[in-house]
């Protein structure tokens, strides 16, 4: 009887999960968004050596550039991030090149405001296999935007779980040269 009960209670379970999956959960950046929030890629890579964490220096090498939000529209842009590891709203565009996180001890979704026609840095550390030197690099930004209907915990949870279901809300740098 149990078993019985159990295995109900699983396909009732499955189904609402299967049936989740297809609706959108969040909220697409539109063009208008496209048009006015632009992320720039500093063309400067900046090698760093003393202060980078163990890895292969023959394979690789550790670097560091400015990445750069611009809200270049007439509103304030209001986006989720978290407040440590807010590095893992950014990829790029090479599986090769990854960004170097870091740990921390306070870590939660927060929203974050840029004024009108006002930017926002990042000092964006890579992880860098050296035979991409001369190669292109993009970097792309997961801009997700609160929605006063959900919970930015839970939004930010099933970002962490599939990125992929969030391309839409995905904004790519300029493209620069890695340099020799």
């Amino acid at each position: 009887m149990k078993k019985n009960a159990l295995f109900v209670i699983l396909i009732i379970i499955s189904r609402t999960v299967c049936s989740a999956q297809g609706n959108k959960i969040h909220s697409a950046i539109s063009n208008h968004d496209r048009k006015y929030y632009i992320l720039t890629l500093d063309k400067g890579i900046v090698f760093v050596a003393k202060t980078s964490p163990p890895f292969d220096r023959k394979k690789y090498f550790y670097a560091l550039t400015k990445v750069t939000l611009f809200n270049n529209g007439n509103d304030t842009l209001k986006y989720i991030n978290m407040t440590c590891s807010w590095d893992e709203a950014f990829i790029t565009n090479n599986r090769n090149i990854n960004i170097a996180g870091w740990g921390c001890d306070s870590n939660f979704p927060t929203v974050y405001k840029i004024p009108p026609h006002k930017s926002v840095p990042f000092d964006i550390p890579f992880l860098i296999a050296r035979n991409l030197a001369g190669k292109k690099l993009r970097v792309g930004f997961y801009l997700i935007k609160p929605d006063k209907r959900r919970s930015i915990i839970n939004d930010f949870e099933i970002f962490w779980r599939s990125r992929k279901s969030f391309s839409d809300c995905l904004i790519w740098s300029n493209e620069v040269t890695i340099p020799k």
